[in-house]
């Protein structure tokens, strides 16, 4: 039986495969548009990433929001990573994540985490984590879908 964190890590594998799949079928003329800056993919892509970055911070003080592109908010459009860029980024954010989850002892999973808000425990912080994701997921999706384009695949 795999330990909780291999799990996780599991699901965070599959997430990610979407979240990849997602960009990659967003039009690159359609990527940064931003005439609605609500409706940018850029921008929804590159919270999704960052909030989990920041998340695997090991205390409120070393949370590092924000810190490898723009503000995902208030950035102006040119300054939003491209595709390529935040497929980089997806991968780097995803390698980690990863070697943190398989490296979490069981013991280590259920203990608390330094952001009370996101559980009582590491399991939940991640299952946190992973909600945040599926839901800007959904709003990617529901992007290319209201542009005519073909959304991505469940895994």
């Amino acid at each position: 039986m795999p330990a909780i964190g291999e799990s996780v890590a599991a699901q965070y594998a599959r997430c990610w495969e979407m979240l990849r799949d997602v960009v990659e079928r967003t039009p690159e003329e359609r990527w940064r548009a931003d005439a609605n800056p609500q409706l940018t993919p850029a921008r929804w892509a590159l919270h999704t990433v960052d909030a989990v970055d920041a998340y695997q911070a090991r205390s409120l003080d070393s949370m590092d929001w924000g810190s490898r592109f723009c503000d995902w908010e208030g950035g102006a459009a040119e300054e939003l990573p491209t595709r390529d860029q935040l497929l980089e980024y997806l991968d780097e954010v995803a390698a980690s994540l990863d070697a943190r989850l398989r490296g979490m002892t069981d013991e280590e999973m259920l203990a608390p985490p330094p952001f009370h808000w996101t559980g009582a425990t590491y399991l939940e912080h991640w299952l946190y984590g992973l909600r945040h994701t599926h839901s800007h997921l959904g709003e990617l999706n529901m992007l290319l879908r209201a542009a005519g384009e073909e959304t991505g695949l469940w895994r």
